[in-house]
C-alpha cells in the first residue's frame, strides 16, 4: 500500500465505530465474515462519496444482521436522506435503521466551525490536511467534503472533535485550536481516538 492509498484507507476508517460481526452463516442468511467485511467496505466508500458529507458532520454505522444502523449527525436534512437511500443499494443490505441526528445550523455555528477549521487545518495541525479526502483551504468558498481525520460538529456554540489523531499531544493540540478562536465556543468535547501510525 502507497502512501496515497494508506491515507485514504485511513480517512475512510475514521467513518466506521463498530460492526458487529457475526461468526458465521446461519438459517437466517446472516452474512459470513467475509461477507461482513466486503459489505463494510462498500458502505464505507458509499459513505465517504455522499454529496452533502463534510467535515461538519459525523456519520457511523454498525452491522447486525445485515441490517445496517446509521448514526451521527448531520447538519442538512439532505444528508439524512442521502445516507440510507445509498447504504441501502449495498449488495447485501436487507434493512437500514437511519439513526442520524439532524441538527440546525445558525449563522453563529456556521463561523464558529470556520474559524475551528482554519485553526485546526490551516494553523495548529496542518499536517492532517494532507489526510482529507476533499480538503478545502480556508474552508472559504466551500464545504470541505468528505472524511477528514478530524470532525468538527457544532450546535449552539457547543463543540464536539471526532475522528482520529495519531498522539495524545495531537488530541491536545486539536483542543488548543478549538479554544484558540476565542469567546464564541461554549464548550468543547474531544472525542478523538488516538491511533498511532504504524
Amino acid at each position: 500500500m502507497n502512501t496515497r492509498q494508506w491515507l485514504r484507507s485511513i480517512a475512510l476508517a475514521v467513518i466506521l465505530v463498530a460492526v458487529m460481526v457475526a461468526p458465521r452463516a446461519d438459517a437466517r442468511g446472516q452474512a459470513n465474515p467475509d461477507e461482513l467485511m466486503r459489505m463494510t467496505q462498500d458502505i464505507l466508500s458509499v459513505v465517504a462519496n455522499l454529496p452533502d458529507y463534510t467535515v461538519y458532520d459525523w456519520l457511523t454505522f454498525g452491522i447486525k444482521d445485515n441490517v445496517v444502523y446509521l448514526r451521527g449527525v448531520a447538519h442538512r436534512t439532505s444528508l439524512r436522506s442521502q445516507a440510507p437511500a445509498a447504504v441501502k443499494k449495498v449488495k447485501g443490505v436487507k434493512e437500514v435503521k437511519n439513526e442520524i441526528e439532524y441538527t440546525r445550523t445558525p449563522k453563529s455555528d456556521v463561523e464558529i466551525r470556520r474559524q475551528i477549521y482554519r485553526a485546526i487545518y490551516n494553523t495548529f495541525m496542518q499536517s492532517y490536511a494532507k489526510e482529507a479526502m476533499y480538503y478545502a483551504a480556508g474552508a472559504q468558498s466551500s464545504l470541505p467534503r468528505g472524511p477528514h481525520p478530524i470532525h468538527i460538529v457544532v450546535v449552539k456554540g457547543d463543540v464536539r472533535l471526532m475522528g482520529h489523531v495519531f498522539s495524545e499531544e495531537d488530541k491536545e493540540t486539536a483542543s488548543r485550536a478549538v479554544l484558540s478562536v476565542g469567546g464564541m465556543v461554549k464548550t468543547l468535547e474531544n472525542d478523538l481516538k488516538v491511533r498511532p501510525k504504524n
